[in-house]
Protein backbone atom coordinates (compact mmCIF):
# COMPACT_ATOMS: atom_id res chain seq x y z
CA UNK A 1 0.00 0.00 0.00
CA UNK A 2 2.64 2.86 0.55
CA UNK A 3 3.80 2.33 -3.20
CA UNK A 4 0.03 2.60 -3.94
CA UNK A 5 0.93 7.17 -4.73
CA UNK A 6 4.41 6.38 -6.59
CA UNK A 7 2.68 3.66 -8.81
CA UNK A 8 -0.31 6.25 -9.32
CA UNK A 9 2.24 9.18 -10.05
CA UNK A 10 3.75 6.82 -12.71
CA UNK A 11 0.64 5.87 -14.62
CA UNK A 12 -0.67 9.47 -15.07
CA UNK A 13 2.89 10.48 -16.83
CA UNK A 14 2.76 7.17 -18.65
CA UNK A 15 -1.05 8.81 -19.55
CA UNK A 16 -0.07 11.92 -19.92
CA UNK A 17 2.48 11.77 -22.80
CA UNK A 18 0.00 9.24 -25.19
CA UNK A 19 -2.51 12.20 -24.66
CA UNK A 20 0.25 14.83 -26.52
CA UNK A 21 0.50 12.39 -29.64
CA UNK A 22 0.34 13.97 -32.62
CA UNK A 23 -0.49 12.77 -35.94
CA UNK A 24 2.93 12.01 -37.02
CA UNK A 25 4.18 10.37 -34.17
CA UNK A 26 6.62 7.74 -34.93
CA UNK A 27 7.01 9.29 -38.23
CA UNK A 28 9.97 9.41 -39.67
CA UNK A 29 10.55 13.05 -40.51
CA UNK A 30 13.18 15.15 -42.79
CA UNK A 31 13.21 18.59 -43.88
CA UNK A 32 13.18 18.87 -47.56
CA UNK A 33 14.30 22.08 -49.01
CA UNK A 34 11.65 24.31 -46.91
CA UNK A 35 9.16 21.61 -46.70
CA UNK A 36 9.06 19.56 -43.34
CA UNK A 37 7.99 15.99 -44.33
CA UNK A 38 6.80 13.28 -42.09
CA UNK A 39 6.50 9.27 -43.59
CA UNK A 40 3.30 8.67 -41.85
CA UNK A 41 2.54 5.22 -43.28
CA UNK A 42 4.69 2.93 -45.46
CA UNK A 43 4.03 -0.72 -46.80
CA UNK A 44 6.31 -2.34 -49.20
CA UNK A 45 4.66 -3.95 -51.93
CA UNK A 46 4.92 -8.08 -51.16
CA UNK A 47 4.79 -8.95 -54.99
CA UNK A 48 6.49 -5.99 -56.28
CA UNK A 49 9.56 -5.44 -53.82
CA UNK A 50 10.44 -1.87 -55.35
CA UNK A 51 7.37 -0.37 -54.61
CA UNK A 52 5.64 1.51 -51.77
CA UNK A 53 2.15 2.43 -50.71
CA UNK A 54 3.34 5.54 -48.70
CA UNK A 55 1.20 8.51 -46.67
CA UNK A 56 2.75 11.54 -46.58
CA UNK A 57 2.79 14.38 -44.62
CA UNK A 58 3.87 17.51 -45.82
CA UNK A 59 4.13 20.83 -44.06
CA UNK A 60 1.00 19.33 -41.77
CA UNK A 61 -1.09 18.69 -44.80
CA UNK A 62 -1.89 14.45 -44.85
CA UNK A 63 -1.68 13.65 -48.60
CA UNK A 64 -3.42 10.55 -50.10
CA UNK A 65 -1.75 7.43 -50.50
CA UNK A 66 0.69 7.17 -53.42
CA UNK A 67 2.76 4.58 -54.87
CA UNK A 68 6.48 5.02 -55.16
CA UNK A 69 8.33 2.87 -57.63
CA UNK A 70 11.86 2.89 -56.56
CA UNK A 71 13.14 0.81 -59.47
CA UNK A 72 11.69 2.80 -62.28
CA UNK A 73 11.67 6.26 -60.69
CA UNK A 74 7.99 7.34 -60.81
CA UNK A 75 4.91 7.62 -58.05
CA UNK A 76 1.83 6.79 -59.06
CA UNK A 77 -1.02 9.23 -57.73
CA UNK A 78 -4.22 7.69 -56.36
CA UNK A 79 -6.09 9.01 -59.48
CA UNK A 80 -3.55 6.71 -61.45
CA UNK A 81 -1.56 9.22 -62.64
CA UNK A 82 2.51 8.28 -63.34
CA UNK A 83 4.65 10.76 -62.48
CA UNK A 84 8.69 10.65 -62.56
CA UNK A 85 10.54 11.30 -59.42
CA UNK A 86 12.29 14.82 -59.02
CA UNK A 87 15.77 15.01 -58.80
CA UNK A 88 16.62 15.54 -54.96
CA UNK A 89 12.65 15.23 -54.30
CA UNK A 90 10.24 13.18 -52.38
CA UNK A 91 10.75 9.92 -54.25
CA UNK A 92 14.57 10.31 -53.72
CA UNK A 93 14.20 10.67 -50.33
CA UNK A 94 11.32 8.07 -49.74
CA UNK A 95 13.82 5.17 -51.86
CA UNK A 96 16.60 6.42 -49.74
CA UNK A 97 15.44 5.93 -46.70
CA UNK A 98 13.80 2.76 -47.40
CA UNK A 99 17.15 1.10 -48.83
CA UNK A 100 18.80 1.01 -45.22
Amino acid sequence: MKYLPAIACFIALLLSFSLKASPAQGAICRQLGEQQVCIVDIRRSAKYYWQYRVTLEVDGQTRPREIYNCRDRVRISSQGDRLAFQNHGLGDLICRLVQR
